[in-house]
């Protein structure tokens, strides 16, 4: 297959009845709810409730609420309806040309879902076209549909999908171990919830010249790169050694920054568990990355467990986040993603009785040579600037002892 069709089928098991499954696959293709939002969106033209020969014009946006302007939009007619067992559409018009299915199976506890897709693109729109060149259509379609599958999980109130492999080439799902986490979203505890709305709470209608000031600060330390560069620049050997988290991503792009801290590691790591969107904030450009809501001035309680396979959400809105894939209690927290594109290690070193040197490090992987300079002549600057904010400012509403322990206000 070229990078421009696809023939892939993605797993999960879902520990629920076939009956309650089938009714949440047709009322999300029938636009009666929404469990796979922000990534599809289903829009029936009719007939209705859904039959064979319905019409439904589809929205995928790949990047979730991130990049909304990156959007698949094709129709599909469905041709097989086989309750609780198959739902079947072939796609007739837009950005591309197949066919989709939903195949249920029983298992023991629930049910095995299957997703088995075949297109290839036909779009003509110059950026999809760009697009192409660079993401694979197929990791792209698999990707998409690990979020419908932690969705569809939610959405049953089962915490238990779980991804189970690629069958076209290599294995781009999340491996077994971790995915049933992910399906909890953002938190295992209900009172990670509720803390998570408390810190929401009048977020969403922040003002925009807040938003501004922090775009424009973010982009003058992007633009004196040189000079900023120093308060957090790595150390002797730190950009080389070996750190926690090295051995989960085979990066071709490894940032690393550091920052020493006058304080213990048993003081700092309360700090970096609770971090997250709808948790206590990035303690970066709240503006930008927390949806305006001040980061958290206080260690919270409530936010102190952190397992591997949690979610931490990067935006207010977003079911999906950075992944936790490894914690040494008081030493690392590592988080990623499932598709294990990348790794983000921060790193807790003791100098002595009463400093620490807290290293942060970005592994990327690619496999194509424009995937590797968007990474590095875009992303890259963008992180090292939200990544100093975090280790070397107090932004507003930071706890004073963050700049205290750092040694800087700025």
């Amino acid at each position: 297959m070229s990078r421009t069709s696809c023939d892939v089928v993605d797993e999960a098991f879902v520990a629920a009845p076939p009956s309650a499954v089938w009714s949440a696959v047709l009322s999300e293709n029938a636009h009666e709810s929404s469990w796979w939002a922000p990534y599809w969106e289903a829009h029936p033209r009719g007939p209705t409730p859904l039959s064979v020969g319905s019409v439904i014009d589809y929205v995928v946006h790949p990047a979730g609420d991130r990049f909304r302007f990156i959007a698949s939009r094709f129709t599909g007619r469905i041709t097989d309806l086989e309750e609780n067992r198959l739902a079947r559409a072939e796609l007739i018009e837009g950005d591309l040309r197949g066919i989709g299915e939903w195949i249920l199976e029983p298992a023991d506890g629930g049910i095995r879902v299957r997703m088995h897709f075949r297109a290839e693109s036909r779009s003509r729109n110059l950026l999809d076209r760009l697009l192409n060149m660079v993401f694979d259509l197929g990791k792209t379609h698999s990707y998409v549909a690990r979020k419908g599958f932690v969705g569809l999980s939610r959405h049953l109130a089962d915490d238990s999908a779980v991804p189970a492999g690629h069958a076209n080439g290599p294995r781009e799902t999340a491996a077994r171990g971790s995915a049933p986490a992910e399906a909890t979203a953002w938190g295992t505890a209900q009172e990670s919830r509720d803390i998570g709305r408390r810190w929401l709470k009048g977020g969403t209608n922040a003002p925009r010249v807040n938003r501004l000031r922090d775009a424009i600060r973010l982009a003058g330390v992007i633009a004196t790169g040189v000079l900023s560069r120093r308060p957090v620049r790595p150390l002797g050997d730190e950009a080389r050694r070996p750190l926690p988290g090295d051995d989960l991503v085979s990066g071709k792009l490894p940032w690393t920054h550091g920052v020493t801290i006058r304080a213990r590691p048993t003081e700092i790591w309360p700090w970096l568990v609770q971090m997250g969107c709808r948790r206590a904030g990035w303690y970066s450009y709240d503006g930008l990355d927390n949806d305006g809501v001040p980061s958290a001035d206080r260690i919270v309680p409530e936010l102190q467990r952190v397992e591997v396979g949690d979610i931490l959400p990067w935006t207010a809105t977003a079911t999906d986040g950075f992944l936790v894939r490894a914690v040494e209690l008081e030493r690392a927290l590592v988080l990623g993603e499932a598709s294990e594109s990348f790794t983000w290690a921060l790193v807790l070193e003791p100098i002595d009785e009463t400093s620490t040197r807290l290293v942060t490090r970005v592994r990327a992987r690619y496999e194509r040579l424009a995937i590797g300079l968007m990474l590095g002549l875009v992303w890259r600057p963008i992180h090292f600037g939200m990544q100093r904010r975090q280790l070397s400012t107090s932004s507003v509403g930071l706890s004073p002892e963050w700049a205290r322990w750092t040694g800087n206000d700025c």
